[in-house]
């Protein structure tokens, strides 16, 4: 990988982590926003990858994005205050 390379994921991460984190009141843009940084970064640098022989590679990095998808929904808690609901890192009950 190139330097740029290493910029534009170090900066992505960076902006996704610090829009994301803390006490946030859950909302559709929350939710997409993450979701098409990744889409064009992935089909950007994604559209060349060679599936010939490493299909198995491919499936099996896919389910582990969906595992790790589905533990992250454990360390994530919905909290209501009475005028609204917020998500909140931690442990959920």
């Amino acid at each position: 990988m190139s330097t740029a390379d290493y910029i534009t994921y170090t900066a992505l991460f960076t902006s996704i982590l610090a829009t994301q984190l803390g006490r946030r009141t859950p909302t559709l843009d929350r939710l997409i926003l993450p979701v098409l940084i990744v889409g064009a970064i992935g089909f950007k640098y994604l559209a060349h990858l060679p599936t010939g022989s490493t299909d198995h590679l491919l499936a099996a990095g896919i389910g582990i994005g969906i595992l790790f998808g589905l533990a992250s929904d454990r360390v994530m808690s919905g909290r209501r205050s009475p005028w609204r609901i917020y998500s909140a890192p931690g442990v959920a009950p």
